[in-house]
């Protein structure tokens, strides 16, 4: 009893006199999205006496005491190695490791219903607008569908949520009837789905289709869909396009963002699976390179960013979330939210484009594109080539 209270006594002095050194233990750590600024207050009487100063000294104190970082990591390592809890309200831990994002979950297992009849049919008739649209201005439109990683890691999900599992309810999921609605829009499409189902177990690719870690599907499952996508738009578009070739190696190291949700957990230790690249190089070069406009969601980044980074088309225009870049990624910025379109010159940036690319995710169906169809078919004037230039 004498040992243990002495040890508790020096624990706790220990905890007291962390500011003092704790300093020397954050050097060299980082924290993801678990700190704010705190906005300056002047120190004067009506800001102490409303306590506007004390709130601000205190912000500042919470998030930035010597060894703030430290502890964070400690505790948060404690929860997700002893406990196989997430110290992230946004990450689930699932079976054996594995990570989720819960929406993802939510539209598996269909406690997110699929998309009504009339959804489908009116999605069908403006994707075939949208089409007849940009045709009409001499423009190309293609379709790319990526994969939900729940659904290729359900039986990772923890029982618990699977519980909640409404699948047996519904005769049909979005992803079939998001099929039927392009087949009869008549848009052409590439399903990635459709090529990893036929593949995922052949060993076409020694990686992992998506990683414990992350939430996005590995560079070379990305890439290689890209590289088939790439050939079916050369069929069927009346531009010569370039084609690619698409290796695969292991990494030392992951590549962002392999590790996204581990990291996100600020954890003391690095996550720990085999890595993969996939260098991506020309292996036929087109005559042309037509101008695109791509819009999407966060699985562009390991998919179709390497077809504009492989040179294989002109001028390009990347809208990523509510993220935009340009000119091959050397331009760069952040709308306000994911529809603030009038927010930059559509008229010149779609009107400039030869190609119109559509991704979406199998989790994203019901919110495919982010309004940006919809935007488009409101302003059918920024299809032309009739625009001032701009950006």
């Amino acid at each position: 009893m004498f040992k243990r209270n002495y040890f508790l006594i020096f624990i706790f002095i220990l905890t007291l006199a962390l500011p003092i050194y704790g300093s020397a233990f954050d050097e060299g750590l980082s924290l993801n999205g678990v700190s704010k600024s705190a906005d300056a207050v002047e120190l004067n009487a009506a800001d102490i006496q409303d306590g506007s100063f004390q709130q601000y000294l205190n912000d500042c104190w919470e998030n930035g005491f010597p060894g703030r970082k430290l502890l964070l990591k400690v505790r948060n390592q404690l929860l997700y190695s002893l406990l196989d809890q997430s110290p992230n309200s946004n990450v689930i831990v699932g079976k054996e490791g594995c990570l989720f994002e819960p929406i993802y979950i939510l539209y598996e297992t269909q406690v997110y219903p699929p998309e009504s009849e009339e959804y489908f049919d009116k999605l069908s008739s403006e994707l075939k607008a949208l089409k007849e649209l940009l045709n009409r201005n001499g423009k190309e439109l293609y379709i790319f569908l990526t994969p939900s990683k729940a659904h290729y890691m359900k039986d990772k999900i923890p029982d618990m949520l699977m519980y909640a599992d409404k699948e047996q309810s519904y005769s049909y999921t979005n992803h079939e009837k998001f099929i039927k609605a392009l087949d009869a829009s008549g848009v052409d499409y590439y399903d990635s789905v459709k090529f990893i189902d036929e593949h995922i177990d052949d060993g076409t690719l020694k990686a992992p289709l998506f990683y414990n870690s992350g939430i996005h599907w590995s560079h070379p499952w990305g890439r290689t869909c890209a590289a088939n996508f790439l050939a079916m738009m050369k069929e069927k578009s009346k531009y010569d396009l370039s084609l690619v070739n698409v290796s695969e190696e292991v990494s030392d190291e992951p590549i962002d963002p392999d590790t996204d949700l581990y990291s996100s957990m600020n954890l003391l230790f690095d996550a720990k699976e085999t890595w993969y690249d996939a260098p991506v190089s020309i292996s036929y070069q087109g005559k042309d390179k037509p101008s695109v406009f791509i819009r999407g969601g966060s699985f562009l980044g390991q998919s179709i960013s390497s077809l504009v980074r492989a040179d294989v088309f002109g001028s390009d225009v990347h809208f990523e979330n509510n993220y935009w870049f340009l000119d091959k990624y050397t331009a760069k910025g952040t709308l306000s939210g994911f529809t603030a379109y009038d927010e930059l010159p559509l008229d010149f940036l779609v009107g400039k484009s030869d190609i119109v690319i559509l991704e979406v995710n199998d989790a994203a169906i019901a919110n495919m594109s982010f309004g940006f169809m919809d935007y488009i078919l409101e302003h059918p004037e920024y299809t032309d080539d009739e625009y001032t230039a701009g950006m």
